[in-house]
């Protein structure tokens, strides 16, 4: 009676996959003790174990094959739009439809706030004074039309949303060129930052001319940067896909003649010279350095830029940083800016106050850590390696402007900062000011948030990685402006 049972519903189970409703089947109902079966049909032999077994796995096996004829069943309909659906939103913070909404919104604003700012002379006014105009004022390095250069209130918050809308932006970008946000896009990104802070000394040597200068100034620097990190995402993911869908040389011809065309346009430039440029390095200097990129690539550490766009960003990343490295050069050497000295002293000064920054920091947590086992796990979010690479990008910033304020002269033009040193007299001030900023970063992403941002991995390590943007860039731009004396 057992096998007999197990062949109907089986029977069954075919049947309900095959048209995808559900079909009843009565099984008979047992015969009551000591009475005998109504029907004559004669009994069919009891299949030993191994044959039983053998019969039900073919018959399982051709229940679950898909019917050609028939629809798909239910079941088969919400797997495929299940994981459809996970494709579509793979680790977003919104529903699609709530993100296209918030993007038409900013589109929105954006297209009528720039009609506001070409014809409304008084949007017009307002923009200029608080936005265009400290920025061509820091470029000229004096007033224009009565505005200073420097941050206000209006910019400041302005510039802080924008830096949100722009991080959401490239987050949402990433996802659809199928790039993994993760340490290795914060390593990356690393020459990319340095780059930042270095462009925006080479501006301080007026190397630029107008309008090319403003694109160089902060925070237009950090769009300028951003442009070019998801311009070369895009050639990657390019090549990446030429590489795997195609074959590898098509990949690599491509990326040989954008190289050609570089240095073509490079030599062009330096033969025929630009009024944008107070110097340009020789193009044997700057082809012999992407040589050696290129050899440093392939032949010694064996990566292979063709087939993922973010080693390729990193590698352009170290090209760009060496090809300022080239211009610092060439300033210290031919000075193109008058009454320039350059100060040395303020790498190791730096290197001194950065030092006993992160082992007053660093130290006295590994020393609470030990002493007292109760603080392990909550001090643990605070030593991880990129945690710590936070505090190391901030304290460099909090140093090279406590030097460059006490020591060299120069001023502090972000509204909190300056607020807070006038506040206390000193510009000691933000070295704490900057562990505050930072334990409390860490606190609520890996403490308070930790939970609500496991499953969303990539906004994690993008925000952390905007953070060591704000840290690192400007603190390079102050050492680096001090080295040069300018």
């Amino acid at each position: 009676m057992g096998t007999h049972l197990r062949t109907i519903f089986r029977a069954n189970l075919l049947e309900r996959n095959r048209s995808g409703h559900d079909v009843t089947v009565e099984a008979p109902t047992a015969p009551e003790a000591g009475s005998r079966s109504e029907s004559n049909a004669p009994t069919e032999p009891e299949p030993n174990a191994e044959e039983e077994a053998k019969g039900g796995l073919e018959r399982d096996e051709e229940a679950e094959k898909p019917s050609r004829t028939q629809p798909p069943s239910e079941t088969g309909k919400a797997l495929s739009v299940s994981i459809k659906d996970a494709g579509d939103g793979n680790d977003q913070t919104l529903p699609r439809p709530a993100q296209n909404a918030v993007m038409g919104i900013a589109s929105l604003l954006a297209v009528v706030s720039v009609i506001l700012i070409l014809f409304y002379e008084p949007v017009s006014d307002l923009f200029f004074r608080y936005f265009s105009g400290p920025v061509i004022a820091d470029a000229r390095e004096q007033e224009v039309d009565r505005v200073d250069k420097g941050y206000n209130v209006y910019n400041t918050v302005a510039y802080g949303a924008l830096f949100l809308a722009g991080g959401l932006a490239i987050y949402r970008l990433l996802v659809r060129l199928k790039i993994d946000i993760d340490e290795k896009l914060i390593l990356a990104s690393l020459p990319l930052i340095v780059l930042g802070g270095l462009a925006r000394t080479l501006e301080d040597t007026r190397l630029f001319g107008e309008p090319l200068a403003y694109l160089f100034i902060a925070p237009v620097i950090y769009i300028t940067l951003a442009v070019g990190a998801v311009g070369v995402l895009l050639w990657g993911a390019l090549l990446r896909s030429f590489y795997h869908r195609v074959r590898p040389k098509v990949a690599g011809d491509l990326a040989a003649y954008g190289c050609f065309l570089f240095i073509l346009a490079y030599f062009l430039m330096y033969h025929f010279g630009t009024d944008q440029l107070e110097h340009i390095v020789h193009p044997f200097l700057v082809l012999g350095l992407l040589g050696l990129i290129v050899l440093g690539a392939y032949g010694t550490l064996r990566l292979k830029p063709l087939s993922d766009p973010v080693t390729l960003l990193g590698l352009a990343g170290i090209f760009a940083v060496g090809l300022t490295l080239l211009w610092a050069g060439s300033f210290m050497t031919d000075p193109w800016r008058e009454g320039v000295e350059t100060q040395p002293d303020i790498a190791w000064e730096v290197a001194l106050v950065w030092g006993g920054a992160m082992a007053v920091t660093i130290g006295g947590m590994l020393a609470l850590k030990r002493l007292a086992p109760t603080t392990r796990d909550g001090l643990t979010p605070y030593l991880t390696p990129l945690s710590i690479a936070l505090f190391a990008a901030h304290f460099l910033d909090g140093a090279a402007t406590y030097l460059g304020i006490e020591r060299y002269g120069y001023t502090e033009k972000h509204v909190l900062p300056e607020f807070l040193i006038d506040l206390f007299g000193t510009a000691a001030v933000m070295l704490p000011l900057k562990a505050g900023v930072v334990f409390l970063v860490v606190y609520m992403l890996d403490v308070v948030y930790k939970d609500d941002l496991a499953d969303n991995r990539s906004m994690l390590m993008l925000v952390k990685l905007l953070i060591l943007t704000l840290g690192l860039a400007p603190g390079t731009r102050d050492v680096a402006r001090i080295f040069l004396g300018v």
